[in-house]
């Protein structure tokens, strides 16, 4: 089993800080971090990126729509656009809309894949970036004030603009680095 995420590794070690709340201190710094960008209806983290993949998510969720045609006829050009972006990146968007289907409309799934997926993957990377913290910090003296201002810190500098693709990159990078 791995070290980073042994029972041994949740408990309190030397130092006082626990893995929970090492993961809870960044994920709560991230989940801050969006929720600020949401407050005044401007996403300063959203782009172009993230309006297109949810086109082309609700496309591929359409009756025309196909796993592995990539065409987005509604974009206007000279030719059909044919996007760039893995499907992959789409799954856990459609598997959530599919699940929840019976329940809603496909408009609303797909709107509410879209909110529950990203704080999601947030959760996996902040888990994967704190079993990297606790490998990195483990023999580190720091009080617990130090050790929360280094976390929050080390959160808010990691933010930035970022697509999908590039979130889902980072979190696969973070699982292999917590290994």
């Amino acid at each position: 089993m791995d070290v980073a995420l042994s029972r041994a590794d949740l408990t309190v070690v030397r130092g006082g800080k626990s893995f929970l709340s090492t993961f809870l201190t960044i994920y709560i710094t991230g989940l801050a971090i969006v929720l600020f960008d949401l407050a005044d209806g401007v996403l300063f983290f959203g782009d172009i990126d993230d309006q297109v993949r949810e086109l082309q998510i609700r496309y591929l969720m359409s009756s025309d729509g196909r796993w592995f045609d990539l065409t987005l006829p509604f974009i206007s050009m000279p030719e059909a656009y044919v996007s760039p972006w893995s499907r992959l990146i789409d799954l856990p968007y459609v598997a959530i809309a599919t699940l929840f289907r019976p329940f809603m409309s496909v408009d609303q799934t797909i709107s509410f894949s879209f909110l529950v997926w990203p704080p999601l993957m947030l959760a996996i990377f902040c888990l994967l970036g704190a079993a990297t913290v606790r490998r990195l910090m483990v023999g580190m003296p720091m009080s617990r004030l130090s050790s929360l201002l280094t976390l929050t810190l080390m959160t808010v500098l990691m933010r930035g603009p970022c697509s999908n693709s590039h979130r889902a990159a980072s979190t696969i990078t973070m699982a292999s680095w917590s290994r």
